[in-house]
């Protein structure tokens, strides 16, 4: 479950991002793929390219979103009565940040790009 929300953002990226023709879904398609793909910043797709630089976001991206899925579990069965609206509860409070982080580094890497 901790991948289902990156991975939809994935995939609504990637159809933007397909599309293409203006600005908007630009921009909108790279930021929905920042925020599925977090670390992929760290390693400096906006600015440098390849498939070694995707593969290690990708990976890191996948590592992180496992973790952040085992945490808010950890979080959540405090409660023995925890449910998935528990355990969405806290993972929504940690994945929050991580896309505000993903939409100011996005925005950061936009304004040294262009």
């Amino acid at each position: 479950m901790a991948l289902a929300a990156p991975l939809a953002a994935l995939a609504v990226g990637g159809i933007l991002l397909s599309i293409g023709g203006n600005a908007v879904s630009g921009v909108s398609g790279f930021l929905l793929t920042a925020m599925s793909a977090p670390t992929m910043l760290l390693v400096g797709v906006p600015v440098a390219g390849g498939t070694a630089r995707y593969a290690l976001a990708g990976a890191t991206s996948l590592v992180l979103w496992l973790g952040i899925g085992a945490w808010a579990a950890a979080r959540a069965t405090r409660n023995p009565m925890a449910s998935w609206r528990d355990w969405w509860k806290e993972y929504a409070f940690l994945v929050v940040p991580i896309w505000l982080g993903a939409g100011v580094a996005f925005g950061v890497a936009y304004k040294v790009v262009l």
